[in-house]
């Protein structure tokens, strides 16, 4: 080890140019020289983090937020430095925390596309797809992580507790783009309603072109955007399309950016030449005209895999029963809310094992009746009765269901009843609820499903503060899941939960703690907090500290997305 750390800090200067690596003496290198070493090292890292953000801007066709976003990006990463410990060295010098420190800089001056935060070997200023920044954000999370960590290590710690990097690194596209406005949006407020008001007067026989001309940096596209995202703009036009032009301008670049606008586009269709790209857009147009799949679509008898997706609410032909090999269909809609019409034949699809987003209309059963062998159900509309209960479809025909997904779309402001005794399959392992917002005294429904092994609370699935889980409940559950619920208080012990292997607590900001008999749960692996109370983050350290005085080294606990587990 101590060979191979001399020979990576006795690289030539050419292996890192920016970076001049100083040589090694004959003798064991002190620990100040390692020290000045391994800061020119996370140095380099930095800088060469910061070139490629940078680099990012050399593509013309991004959105003002987008570019305010790798700003921010770029800033951040020379902030971050402040929060390293300082280069002294107190650990082990032949810890292999070092050796990473020293593989990641010359990976980094390697200049290999893999080793890249944005892995693209293609010219910016003529990227037909640019790189999801939210994943270069995550992407920098992971590495700076990585870094920090072995410097601790190698270096010591700081008197400040460890940087949450994932929220320093996380871009509120809402704030910025607020403020985005605010520095240029001033006095414009009687124009945007002016031109609002011609906007959604423009008739099909009556089309208009409205020009917003004047100076340079008065905020001309500022006011379109905020005409382009006006609430109600976007539920006027079910098409809306956002493209950069310019004098100079390539008829594929516009294009390409209508049809990003209205469709998803894979990516053999950015190889299309212009000709196919006007008829890709022209079919994509005529398919958003109505929010309806064309009752065509059955001749695709062969078909395996259909996914539907429409703004606006959608009506599901009845030719769809004829595609008996249809093994999976997935809906999505406006709204989630829609119906399969005229539904008489009396075929059925057998061979049907995943429905999504399915609206649960009085048609419903009908249609769960027509697929017996599902395998997986995802219901998502109004799951409610007028009094406020929880209804659900009858599920009884679903003899082989294993995964359930119900999302109730109308809005409920207290804490409501199962309508009525609801069966659940047998079969059924993992079960997701959300917005919901039933009592916590109804949970005993959900305890008493013999096989649930996944159980996902989201979104108000229950209201209320305290939950006390019944004797002997959940004997087969393995993953738990809350997910923002307003839940202060849960008493729960081992005997409800004894074959638990993970525990995910997710914005639960006013959750007290977490049952303190869980550490006796022997097959829990983790325990993950992220957005909860300080008092809740600790009664779970402290779980893990009484399991490592016995000698255990469980459970794992996790409490920053983007970290390794401590």
């Amino acid at each position: 080890m101590r060979n191979l750390l001399a020979r990576l800090c006795a690289q030539p200067n050419h292996q890192f140019p920016r970076v001049p690596f100083p040589d090694l003496p004959s003798s064991p290198p002190s620990y100040e020289h390692i020290s000045s070493a391994s800061k020119s090292r996370v140095d380099l890292l930095f800088d060469s983090w910061i070139d490629e953000v940078n680099m990012l801007l050399k593509y013309p066709y991004w959105l003002p937020i987008q570019r305010c976003q790798i700003i921010f990006y770029s800033e951040n990463l020379r902030s971050s430095m402040q929060a390293f410990p300082s280069f002294t060295l107190t650990g082990d010098p032949k810890s292999p925390y070092l050796l990473l420190i020293y593989q990641k800089a010359y990976n980094a001056a390697s200049g290999i596309d893999e080793y890249k935060i944005v892995k693209t070997n293609v010219d910016f200023e003529n990227l037909n797809e640019p790189p999801d920044l939210n994943c270069v954000g995550d992407r920098l999370v992971l590495e700076v992580a990585e870094i920090y960590k072995a410097c601790i290590q190698v270096f010591g710690k700081t008197n400040s507790p460890d940087p949450d990097f994932a929220s320093h690194f996380y871009f509120d596209k809402k704030k910025f783009q607020e403020q985005l406005d605010k520095e240029v949006f001033v006095g414009f407020q009687e124009e945007a309603s002016s031109l609002l008001k011609k906007l959604v007067s423009i008739t099909k026989k009556q089309l208009e072109v409205i020009s917003i001309v004047g100076m340079a940096g008065l905020g001309k596209t500022t006011l379109a955007r905020r005409l382009y995202d006006d609430p109600y703009i976007v539920s006027y036009f079910y098409v809306r399309v956002w493209v950069n032009c310019s004098q100079d301008y390539r008829k594929r670049d516009l294009l390409l950016g209508i049809l990003r606008s209205v469709v998803e586009i894979p990516h053999e269709v950015c190889r299309m030449n212009d000709n196919m790209l006007a008829h890709e857009l022209y079919r994509a147009l005529m398919g958003r005209r109505s929010g309806n799949p064309p009752e065509s679509i059955s001749q695709f008898t062969d078909l395996q895999a259909l996914i539907m997706s429409s703004r606006v609410n959608m009506v599901v032909p009845k030719n769809l029963w004829k595609m008996i090999q249809l093994k999976h269909l997935c809906i999505k809609s406006g709204e989630n809310l829609l119906s399969f019409s005229n539904v008489e034949e009396p075929s059925t699809l057998e061979n049907l094992q995943t429905m999504s987003l399915v609206s649960p209309t009085r048609q419903c059963e009908h249609i769960l009746a027509r697929t017996r062998n599902l395998l997986k159900l995802g219901l998502c509309g109004s799951l409610t009765t007028k009094s406020g209960d929880l209804k659900i479809p009858d599920l009884g025909f679903l003899v082989h269901l294993e995964t359930l997904k119900l999302l109730n779309t109308a809005p409920l402001f207290k804490a409501g009843r199962l309508s009525t005794s609801i069966l659940f399959p047998e079969t059924l392992k993992s079960l997701t609820i959300s917005n919901t917002y039933l009592d916590w005294k109804e949970a005993w429904v959900f305890e008493m499903i013999p096989n649930l092994e996944v159980l996902k609370l989201r979104l108000h699935a229950f209201a209320g503060k305290d939950w006390e889980t019944s004797p002997e409940a959940f004997q087969r559950l393995k993953i738990l899941k809350f997910d923002e619920l307003n839940i202060v208080t849960w008493t729960a012990s081992r005997n409800h939960f004894p074959v638990l292997q993970r525990l995910q607590v997710y914005r639960c900001p006013y959750l007290m703690e977490i049952p303190e008999d869980f550490g006796n749960i022997f097959t829990l692996e983790w325990i993950e907090l992220i957005g909860c109370s300080d008092a809740a983050t600790e009664s779970a350290r402290d779980i893990q500290k009484e399991q490592e005085s016995m000698g255990n080294d469980w459970p794992k606990i996790l409490l920053n997305p983007g970290l390794s587990p401590t």
